[in-house]
């Protein structure tokens, strides 16, 4: 009963102050939504969403839950939040933030491994950006196809998508998209083993873009990596040094960990036991997603460094790395399914956007059929009135023409 009064009392109210009250209720999902972005909160997004009176509203909600969730690592509520915000983009033929979305899933399914339906989204992505004229956009897109194709071992193509990209981010005179394209260059002659080549790019890339220290950090720690391939160790230890050495103090990120890392490679190659000290430090300051390649990579080289000496870590590190082979097959059956899902709803929108195209062409096209057909009518009928006016005009002239005129008085 009490709810029912409640009911009606809002009722009355939205009816006699409607614009205040909607207002308020634009300025609580305002409120919130910044409240949730601010703290990356998805319990105050889940509120926010529920205030949400609009579909652009309700797209922008699902749209920053996706990223939160991609930043925590929950690989399969992001792709269902990324479909649910590309639904309402949709609607709202919003194609910018379509083409934006369609990115993001790649990204994911390029993590999950899944070559082939990362390049989908992407490809979709660049049609969009294309017809957008959205030139930047094409560069970044055409860059993270390039990445697959590295990931893919595909060198040549890779390295065909990054100048691609390159080309648009040197018209743009975009200094960090030049220099991470050329660390991406470097990356697919260091796959190959081209090692003079990939160290000239990340040269290259330190030049172009020298404001940024994360830039150098990367590049000075691929060089030193490409000297551990060589065998060249002291080298590869100077260029890591190099780059601890920019590191803010204390700061603890998936580069730093990196770094560490391939220090633990070097004392590994060289059968020190400081190895087990760099590897512990990358897996502590290590920022990983459990299916990151790198997380899995460093757990199984303390699994192997604590075989035959401590037999509790090894079996934790191996139960790590367990954990995350078999987290990682999870993920990619959810997103193989969601992605299925995708296919399927994506077609028969395709499908009914055709009909619905076709429908107003047809509709456009009888329109035009009935608009020259009324001005066909409209000058046929302004012929004959002209015509009768010129004739009734003929006979009024005869008539003057004989009239008799009265004699004169």
């Amino acid at each position: 009963m009490k709810e029912s009064i409640a009911g009606l009392v809002l009722l009355a109210l939205i009816l006699v102050h409607p614009q205040k009250c909607i207002s308020q209720t634009l300025n609580n999902f305002d409120s919130l939504y910044n409240a949730a972005y601010s703290q990356l909160d998805l319990t105050i997004l889940e509120t926010a969403l529920k205030s949400a009176v609009d579909n652009n509203q309700k797209a922008k909600s699902h749209y920053l839950a996706a990223w939160i969730q991609k930043k925590e690592g929950m690989y399969y509520d992001a792709v269902n939040s990324y479909f649910s915000a590309l639904k309402f983009y949709r609607e709202l033929n919003d194609t910018r933030q379509q083409a934006n979305i369609l990115d993001n899933i790649g990204v994911i399914y390029r993590l999950a491994r899944f070559h082939d339906a990362s390049l989908g989204y992407y490809q979709q992505s660049l049609e969009f950006k294309t017809s957008l004229g959205d030139t930047l956009g094409m560069a970044r897109t055409l860059h993270n196809i390039g990445r697959v194709f590295r990931f893919n071992q595909d060198s040549d193509r890779a390295i065909m998508y990054f100048q691609q990209a390159l080309d648009i981010y040197q018209q743009l005179d975009y200094r960090q998209g030049i220099s991470a394209t050329y660390n991406e260059i470097g990356l697919c002659y260091r796959d190959i083993r081209m090692l003079n080549q990939a160290r000239g790019y990340y040269e290259k890339a330190i030049a172009v873009d020298q404001e940024h220290t994360a830039q150098e950090i990367k590049e000075l720690n691929n060089i030193g990596e490409t000297y551990i391939m060589e065998g060249d160790y002291d080298l590869a230890i100077d260029y890591f040094n190099q780059t601890l050495n920019l590191f803010s103090t204390g700061k603890s990120n998936k580069d730093r960990a990196l770094v560490n890392q391939n220090l633990g490679k070097v004392y590994d190659s060289l059968n020190s036991e400081q190895a087990l000290k760099y590897y512990e430090l990358s897996f502590e300051e290590g920022v990983f997603g459990v299916i990151d390649p790198e997380y899995i990579e460093i757990c199984g080289r303390l699994m192997h460094l604590y075989r035959d000496v401590d037999a509790g870590k090894e079996r934790h590190y191996s139960d790590l790395v367990l954990e995350a082979a078999t987290r990682l097959v999870e993920i990619k059956d959810q997103i193989h399914d969601l992605n299925i899902q995708y296919q399927v709803s994506s077609a028969h929108y395709k499908q009914q956007a055709e009909e619905e195209n076709l429908a107003r062409n047809q509709q456009e096209k009888q329109n035009w059929l009935i608009n020259i057909g009324i001005m066909i009518a409209a000058s046929i009928f302004t012929w004959f009135a002209v015509r009768r006016i010129r004739k009734e005009l003929g006979r009024l002239r005869e008539k003057s023409e004989s009239i008799d005129l009265p004699d004169e008085l």
